[in-house]
């Protein structure tokens, strides 16, 4: 049995080992040892995406990805009209600073932090910037 992890393929007894930026996986069939460097780029617009695409179809009308590549900005937003009601609201809003993924927004049930410590992003990579700093230092996140 194989299963998919970022962008290759790996059998599923295969042990997984995080450690700062990279992910390496050593399978206990043939001993092959693969390292991979995480992307932070990639991970933070699989997830937007992920979570654009959970909304229902009427509501993917109104829904808007923003990947600014540039300034490592990423938006998902809610921009439009339900009848005569104005839906304008941004859930997610990433930012990329200094190799850290800082969380500037994040009206997700599951938390955008928890889900990129599952990817393999180490916890000391990811500002919760939506705390005020001198609450980070509680949040077992990164404080800058």
């Amino acid at each position: 049995m194989f299963i998919k992890i970022f962008f290759g393929l790996i059998c599923a007894s295969c042990v997984r080992k995080i450690s700062d930026k990279t992910v390496s996986f050593s399978c206990t069939k043939t001993g092959d040892n693969v390292v991979e460097k995480l992307d932070y780029r990639e991970l933070v617009q699989e997830i937007i995406n992920r979570h654009a695409h959970e909304q229902s179809e009427k509501d993917m009308e109104t829904t808007e990805i923003i990947f600014d590549l540039e300034r490592d900005r990423y938006l998902l937003l809610y921009v439009g009209w339900r009848d005569e009601e104005r839906i304008y609201g941004c859930p997610i809003h990433i930012d990329i600073k200094d190799g850290k993924i800082w969380i500037q927004r994040d009206f997700t049930e599951a938390g955008l932090a928890h889900q990129l410590v599952e990817l393999g992003v180490p916890s000391s990579d990811i500002v919760l910037g939506f705390r005020a700093p001198y609450v980070r230092q509680f949040t077992g996140f990164a404080v800058v």
